[in-house]
């Protein structure tokens, strides 16, 4: 696998060379400042894959995809530290697969281009979306586990952006209106930090000529910051909500000031690994296995904020019960009660999982990019090292920076009348 990295035209670019696949994977992503109205930009990728000036109708639109050997084209919006991402996906298959060994990269950066430069923004469809992205939010209260994620994040981050989700806020979308979405545009294209990744089985050179021909973006800015290190005073929390359910839902968030990008890094992902972050974790085989106390138990890290979370779908009555039993598996981990055995078992499921990405175009771009945004290079060796020299006293002292902040309980009390 060979990769460079370029710039062109403001456009921080990652070519890597595969030759296992017949598709190639293009992916532009635009970089913006979260904040707490980000839902008119949230809107933005939706509208602008369902129209443009020449493909005026989505029937237009889609007969060009298909026109182009079926190409897939996907929108995505993601939050990384304090950085709103927006991305369009494209895989095409690659030109030797083609009837007519046609030059479908080139089209397709074409197509591209048509849909970034030249969107179409019309009511009935601004309508269209606004309503699907309302449907979505609607839609969260049925899924109670990622109901109570949302709650406790309120709560947990109240006056912080990280409460605020990719898609924006409930609230802001009765108010919303197609000009703020076509300001929101124009803000993207002229000040938004942009990457671009190509995956494939490509020529650096020629490819690099392609992208110079049709893409351009302004200077960018330069202000966008992926890790959230923002010191917060806080105290410990726990909230409590009934509805009328069967299973109840508790999640447990905790602070940790671990990121990507210092020292405990590594030990904190062997650690989350352990406790949570897999079947084989200490928290599913106490409290699943042993116990019988969860339907489910499973933890996650994000190492761009430095936050922890643990999930679990309970009986009402184990509530208690399940809280101080993650506390001492906690605490098991910091006093080290845990076998070389096992750790070794972690870290092999985790280099498992490094090797099986490598097996996925959009995992290879999402590593790629996401090292890119630190100005750092892929090197799975250099990653595997770092996995294996992780020692028992480092998931020790991983573990001791955990301190819980809030605790949500979304108690079930089914009504059977």
């Amino acid at each position: 696998m060979e990769s460079k990295i370029l710039n062109i035209n403001n456009i921080r670019t990652t070519l890597v060379k595969v030759d296992k696949f017949k598709s190639t994977k293009i992916q532009i992503h635009f970089l913006g400042p979260m904040n707490e109205h980000i839902t008119s930009r949230s809107l933005l990728p939706y509208l602008m894959k369902s129209i443009s000036k020449k493909y005026s109708t989505r029937v237009a639109l889609q007969k060009e995809l298909e026109n182009m050997y079926n190409l897939k084209l996907n929108v995505g919006l993601s939050k990384v530290g304090k950085s709103h991402i927006i991305t369009f996906d494209l895989s095409i298959i690659d030109n030797p697969y083609t009837l007519n060994n046609e030059n479908l990269f080139e089209k397709t950066i074409i197509f591209l281009k048509e849909i970034l430069y030249n969107p179409l923004f019309t009511e009935p469809i601004f309508i269209e979306e606004k309503r699907l992205l309302d449907e979505y939010f609607e839609s969260i209260y049925t899924d109670k586990m990622k109901y109570a994620t949302i709650k406790l994040n309120e709560t947990m981050f109240e006056n912080e952006l990280y409460k605020y989700s990719s898609l924006g806020n409930e609230s802001d979308i009765e108010d919303l209106t197609l000009n703020d979405c076509v300001n929101e545009y124009e803000k993207m294209m002229s000040t938004n930090k942009v990457y671009l990744n190509i995956i494939g089985n490509i020529d650096f050179d020629k490819v690099s000529t392609i992208i110079e021909d049709n893409l351009n973006f302004s200077t960018q800015d330069k202000k966008v910051c992926v890790i959230d290190d923002q010191e917060i005073k806080f105290s410990e929390k726990s909230i409590e909500e009934t509805q009328d359910i069967y299973q109840s839902k508790l999640v447990v968030g905790y602070r940790n000031k671990t990121f990507i990008n210092t020292k405990n890094y590594y030990p904190m992902i062997v650690f989350n690994s352990l406790f949570g972050a897999s079947s084989e974790s200490l928290l599913f085989s106490r409290i699943r296995e042993d116990l019988g106390k969860v339907y489910f138990i499973s933890s996650s890290y994000d190492p761009y904020k430095g936050v922890l979370f643990v999930y679990s779908g309970i009986n009402k009555e184990d509530k208690d019960t399940v809280l101080k039993e993650i506390d001492k598996v906690l605490k098991n981990i910091i006093n080290g009660k845990i076998s070389e055995e096992l750790i070794m078992t972690h870290k092999e499921l985790i280099l498992t999982s490094l090797y099986s990405s490598l097996d996925s175009l959009g995992a290879i771009s999402s590593r790629f990019f996401r090292a890119l945004l630190l100005d750092k290079k892929v090197d799975v060796e250099l990653i595997k090292q770092k996995i294996l020299n992780v020692t028992k006293k480092d998931i020790s002292e991983a573990a001791k920076t955990l301190i819980k902040d809030t605790t949500f309980f979304l108690k079930g009390e089914p009504n059977d009348n």
